[in-house]
């Protein structure tokens, strides 16, 4: 009897073990996480420059490393820790290496403690932890692994599953121990969790070669564009920098919300609100007309490249009273040195809206933005009415919204108007797609009738037949 207990003893000990062991890993996982933040956090900052925004750490005392790229560009930027009022001005840059994508920055003013550089490589399948700034949410963490060691272009990399995004570029890629055995420097964008951070070895010779020289971020040397780069220049969630803006131009309807870089592009988010004006049954006829950016400084030019409001004057978009609409213009890439311009369309007269004497330092940059709202604008369709008959002039309402009447026949008898265009004689207007009640009133007479309106095409309606 005592033998079975001996066993049943040995039994109940070893699954305790077996237990142990497997939620052991999990324990300590979740124990190191919130341990390597506390430890790390005040030696971590974001870089903020005139165009774009990035990481970086203390590799040294009042040196800090980040990429190559965040900085290239700048001719001056800060760094700040977490989301702390206080601003350290960046001094200049000591060493750079373009080729793995490193530059060591002078940050005198910052006495925070460097982080621990680890004495071994980074192996796959070792667990490490990411801290940086995803598109300017300053002290994100995340967690992953070491997926593999690669050679990619003459130079090594690691590649992590660690979740990052365009702004953590820079940050310590760190292991268990709180070590820094990468820097993460690029994601690749057709890959779900498919990042890279450059070796500690790089790092490393870079600190060894540094001298006490400091130089000005501006005699860095840019990083040319490769014109194969067929990627999106301004996709919403690789936003570089932000800034809410809040201008309305003359007391008009017409807002500017945000400014956004981009790699390649800078984009001005606009509202056209119209939600508090009076004269509820009426439209206003609205496109867009040659804007461009004029840099006070230089005088630089910069014409706009596209608009997601697709109208023109021969065929404009229509917003409604108590209604807006949202929309965005996309520029090339703003430089770093315009700060202060005019956004202006066409000559700037009384007919064109223009916003004079932009001062970017005035304007606050913004963790995010309601992309949504700006990336679809509701697809709109076309509709017009007419009538042969002399001396009946319909009064049109489509929906809820008096559309005008209409004061002269279309005189052409064996042919229709065009589709879309405007006078006495034919009456257009432009509203987002789906079905609407139309009524027609002239006299007595009254007209009913119900229409599809889509995005292609315009629909023409005949009244009095």
């Amino acid at each position: 009897m005592s033998s079975v207990i001996n066993l049943f003893r040995v039994a109940r000990l070893l699954t305790s073990l077996l237990v142990l062991a497997f939620f052991l890993p999990y324990s300590i996982s979740a124990q190191e996480g919130p341990s390597i933040y506390e430890r790390s956090i005040r030696s971590i900052v974001t870089i903020e420059g005139e165009s774009s925004k990035g990481s970086g750490f203390l590799a040294a005392p009042q040196v800090v490393v980040t990429n190559y790229h965040v900085v290239s560009g700048m001719s001056e930027a800060t760094c700040y820790i977490g989301n702390e009022g206080a601003r350290y001005q960046i001094d200049g840059f000591i060493i750079a290496d373009k080729i793995n994508d490193l530059v060591l920055l002078k940050v005198s003013e910052l006495k925070e403690k460097p982080l621990t550089l680890s004495p071994y490589e980074a192996k796959p399948g070792q667990r490490i932890y990411v801290i940086g700034s995803p598109i300017g949410l300053e002290g994100t963490i995340s967690e992953g692994l070491v997926s593999a060691l690669r050679v990619m272009q003459g130079t090594k990399k690691i590649q992590i599953s660690a979740p990052t995004s365009h702004g953590s570029s820079g940050g310590p890629v760190m292991n268990i121990n709180g070590e820094v055995v990468g820097v993460n420097c690029s994601g690749y964008d057709e890959g779900e969790n498919l990042n890279f951070a450059v070796p500690i070895e790089y790092l490393k010779k870079l600190l060894a070669g540094a001298s006490g020289n400091v130089q000005d971020l501006s005699s860095l040397p840019p990083i040319e564009k490769d014109e194969d780069d067929a990627s999106e220049s301004d996709d919403m969630g690789k936003a570089e920098l932000i800034y809410r803006m809040g201008i309305a131009e003359k007391q008009s309807p017409l807002n500017i919300d945000y400014l956004v870089h981009f790699r390649d592009s800078t984009c001005l988010y606009f509202t056209y609100d119209l939600t508090e004006a009076y004269e509820k049954d009426t439209v206003v006829e609205y496109w867009i007309s040659d804007y461009r950016i004029i840099d006070i400084g230089s005088g630089e030019v910069v014409k706009a490249l596209r608009s997601n409001l697709i109208a023109s004057e021969k065929n404009p978009c229509r917003v409604y009273r108590g209604t807006k609409i949202f929309y965005s213009i996309t520029f090339p890439r703003l430089a770093p040195s315009i700060r202060n311009f005019h956004l202006m369309e066409g000559n700037c007269d009384e007919s064109n809206y223009c916003f004079r004497n932009i001062h970017l330092r005035d304007f606050k940059t913004a963790d995010g933005m309601d992309w949504a709202t700006y990336e679809n604008p509701d697809p709109e369709g076309s509709i017009s009415f007419f009538s042969r008959s002399a001396k009946d002039k319909y009064t049109v309402i489509l929906g809820n919204v008096n559309i005008g009447t209409l004061s002269e026949p279309w005189s052409a008898k064996s042919v229709k108007p065009n589709c879309g265009d405007v006078g006495k004689s034919v009456l257009t207007a432009r509203l987002p797609i789906g079905t609407y009640d139309y009524k027609a009133t002239c006299g007595d007479i009254t007209i009913t009738g119900e229409v599809e309106v889509t995005a292609q095409g315009c629909l023409m309606v005949e009244l009095g037949r």
